[in-house]
C-alpha cells in the first residue's frame, strides 16, 4: 500500500503547495504530508513499530512521491515532454 500511496501523492502535494513560494518550505510540506500518510497507513501497527520502521515508512513514501513527481507530474518530466510532442 505504501508504494501506491507514494505514487499517488504528487497531485495532493502540488495542490497543497500551490501558494507556497519558498522551496524549502515546499519540501517540508511534502515531508509532513508523507509522514501523515505513513502514520495513517500504519496506524494499527504503530504500537508495535520502532522509530526506525516508522521513519523508514515515511522515507519510502516521500522518496516515491518525489520520484513519481519528477517522472510524471513535473512540467519538464520525460513523460509530459513525450505526451506534449
Amino acid at each position: 500500500m505504501e508504494n501506491l500511496a507514494g505514487f499517488l501523492l504528487p497531485p495532493v502535494i502540488a495542490f497543497v503547495n500551490k501558494k507556497v513560494e519558498n522551496t524549502t518550505l515546499r519540501f517540508v510540506v511534502s515531508l509532513v504530508i508523507s509522514a501523515i500518510v505513513a502514520v495513517a497507513l500504519r496506524f494499527q501497527e504503530l504500537q508495535f513499530m520502532s522509530a526506525d520502521q516508522i521513519f523508514g515508512s515515511i522515507a519510502l513514501i516521500a522518496t516515491e512521491a518525489q520520484i513519481a513527481y519528477r517522472t510524471y507530474w513535473h512540467e519538464e518530466s520525460p513523460v509530459r515532454t513525450l505526451i506534449n510532442k
